[in-house]
């Protein structure tokens, strides 16, 4: 099921990039709690190469909003329809 939901996330932003000409944005393919205090996400960003890095944000959760989120490269140059 997560496969499914980075394909879609991949098509998405492929798309999103097809109509503009800026840099491109970083997606949100997964979110989760962990704990109470913190929050992680799964974002894609597709580089100059046409491929995709693929990063971690974990963020700590003060007075019910996000904070201190630092981002952490996990996959960097991966081929579109290679994570399936």
């Amino acid at each position: 099921m997560k496969i499914n939901r980075i394909i879609l996330a991949g098509f998405s932003l492929g798309a999103l990039l097809a109509t503009t000409g800026c840099v491109a944005p970083k997606v949100m393919v997964d979110q989760a709690f962990m704990g109470d205090s913190h929050t992680i996400k799964m974002l894609m960003q597709k580089n100059a190469a046409g491929t995709f890095d693929q990063s971690i944000r974990v963020c700590t959760i003060e007075k019910g909003a996000e904070a201190k989120c630092k981002d952490t490269v996990v996959l960097e140059n991966v081929t579109p329809g290679s994570l399936y």
